[in-house]
């Protein structure tokens, strides 16, 4: 009989992959039972969590035949991405389309510990990326564009009923506060047109106060995006190398512009 794979709507699958970090016979027999699993499945590839086991292993079968045994695997290099369709045994009869790279540099640990890489073919590759979302608890369906998951969630509701209120929904509280740094700093640069209608020593110190306390304000925010964004990144579901440079980033990018708008509002308006 084949070991039964979690399918949808088994909310099963949305827990986060833990690390590994002992390198056992424990670990050893999971690893078997994946591979055994697999193969009554006819599957090339499998996450541990997909028998509902909470760790970050994977496996894969390469072009040789052979079977990759890939341990806290992540995804450390990416390029050159590609719509493709794709399909995944948790979303039985459906496919999606979906961004994939079709190149990357994968991280991992093997069965003993030892830290390795691999660049993949382009089809090995993306068979990677699919199970390694699987250890972050990020199905398909959470990467597709809006439109795409609107029509994959009608055909889900068609052959399973109704998802779990707030299944697929993943709100990220730090674009808010992002957008409120963003809206913030365009009443910094749009306020210092002031002194091209209004000339006044009384107006100018005003001005200056203002951009005083808004760049002190601005300064708080960017600092608590910074570290608020990393600690959401790492509890939801989705939590990747490239969120953390992507939000590193943008913090860097408002950071400069902080810099631009403080540095204007010196030499512009100060009237001392």
């Amino acid at each position: 009989m084949a070991a039964e794979l979690l399918v949808y709507p088994d909310t099963r699958i949305r827990d986060i992959s833990q690390d590994i970090n002992r390198f056992d016979d424990e670990l050893f027999d999971l690893i078997d039972e994946m591979k055994v699993a697999m193969e009554e499945n006819q599957l090339e590839g499998l996450a541990a969590i997909q028998l509902g086991y909470k760790a970050k292993v994977v496996i894969i079968r390469d072009e040789k035949g052979d079977i990759l045994e890939l341990m806290n695997a992540r995804v450390s290099e990416a390029e050159e991405p590609e719509m493709i369709e794709e399909s995944t045994h948790y979303y039985p009869g459906v496919m999606v389309n979906i961004n994939r790279f079709n190149k990357i540099k994968v991280s991992y640990q093997d069965r003993e510990g030892i830290f390795r890489s691999l660049r993949p073919s382009v089809e090995l590759g993306r068979m990677i990326q699919r199970k390694i979302d699987y250890t972050f608890s990020a199905t398909s369906i959470q990467k597709v564009s809006k439109d795409e998951r609107s029509r994959i969630e009608k055909l889900l509701e068609k052959e399973n009923g109704p998802a779990e209120i707030g299944y697929e929904k993943q709100v990220n509280y730090r674009d808010y506060l992002y957008k409120t740094i963003k809206y913030l700093l365009i009443l910094g640069f749009t306020s210092l047109l002031l002194p091209l209608f209004i000339d006044s020593e009384e107006t100018l110190g005003s001005l200056y106060l203002f951009e005083q306390i808004l760049s002190g304000l601005l300064l708080v925010l960017i600092v608590t995006y910074f570290f608020f964004a990393q600690y959401e990144a790492k509890h939801q579901k989705v939590c990747t190398s490239c969120q953390t440079t992507n939000i590193a980033g943008l913090s860097a990018i408002a950071l400069g512009k902080l810099v631009v708008l403080f540095g204007i509002s010196y030499f512009w308006v100060n009237p001392f």
